[in-house]
């Protein structure tokens, strides 16, 4: 019987101790007596580790890294792995350069590898976004954010949108399904630009160049039948009118084509009318010599 109760008892101790804390470090109010201190030797690498343990195997550490011989300058750096193998994930520099994926981050966030931004509330408009801001969180600076069209379970629809800040923001720039709008959120087109656009230079495209009105088998529209046309239409044969043009506007590619096709059609009608001037002209000297000669 007390073989028993002296088992008992030991188990009882051993399950006891199991869950007890090693040490709870609180503040009051008032400094703790109870720090965490870790100190390392005065070496450059890593000087101090806070390890995670499963067994023999480490699986993450935490730990303070001194770059510079001369000064105490420390990174702050958080690893994670296997138990054989353990790689840095973050780090931050005591100069305030968060890193992750490198261990040499030149700006104030430097990621090595890709970046998803999520937004949870999974509705139509709703999206991530990325704020800028020049001065503070009062001075709103442009922003680039995602606007979801629909969302279906697993389908969706979206578009990138930059915009800029004066006293409001500005929607200005929009990429959707491999078309760019410039102050347009629905482009329907490559390029869609919804104001003024100045170039140096801008190069058009056209297969079909109207050089076959010089063809030799090329019959133009009478003069006669385009007098008629225009006093009917009020505009050209094969040029939209001004009402087609505000309503669908102009593809320049065909209207340059369509309007050097009229240059060259009207290049004919005047060689062709120089010819016949220059006929009459032959005709009226003829008539002149034998009114001469008739009358001497």
């Amino acid at each position: 019987m007390k073989n028993i109760i002296f088992l008992a008892v030991v188990l009882l101790m051993a399950i006891s101790s199991g869950g007890q804390t090693l040490q709870t470090v609180t503040q009051a109010g008032n400094t703790t007596s109870l720090p965490i201190l870790l100190t390392g030797g005065d070496v450059l690498g890593p000087v101090n580790q806070i390890q995670f343990k499963i067994n023999a195997g480490i699986l993450s550490e935490i730990g303070a890294y001194r770059v510079g011989a001369s000064g105490q300058l420390t990174d702050l750096y958080f690893s994670t792995g296997s138990s054989s193998v353990l790689s840095e994930r973050l780090r931050i520099t005591h100069a305030g350069d968060v890193g992750i994926g490198t261990s040499n981050p030149q700006q104030k966030l430097d990621v090595g590898g890709n970046l998803l931004l999520r937004n949870q509330v999974h509705q139509a408009g709703a999206g991530a976004c990325i704020f800028f801001s020049s001065y503070k969180a009062s001075h709103a600076g442009p922003r680039i954010r995602s606007y979801l069209d629909y969302a279906g379970g697993s389908e969706s629809s979206s578009r990138l949108i930059l915009s800029s800040y004066n006293n409001g923001y500005e929607d200005e720039l929009t990429l959707m399904q491999g078309k760019v709008g410039i102050g347009m959120l629905n482009p329907t087109e490559k390029l869609w630009v919804n104001g003024n656009i100045r170039a140096k230079e801008i190069k058009v495209e056209n297969g079909n160049w109207p050089d076959y009105v010089f063809d030799p088998g090329h019959v133009s529209m009478p003069l006669l039948y385009v007098e008629q046309f225009i006093q009917k239409n009020k505009h050209l044969p094969e040029i939209p009118s001004a009402k087609e043009v505000r309503e669908n506007g102009v593809t320049l590619g065909e209207m340059n084509s369509k309007l050097l096709k009229k240059i060259e059609e009207m290049t004919l009608y005047m060689i062709e009318q120089h010819k016949r001037l220059d006929k009459l002209q032959s005709e009226v000297d003829e008539l002149r010599k034998g009114n001469r000669s008739f009358i001497l």
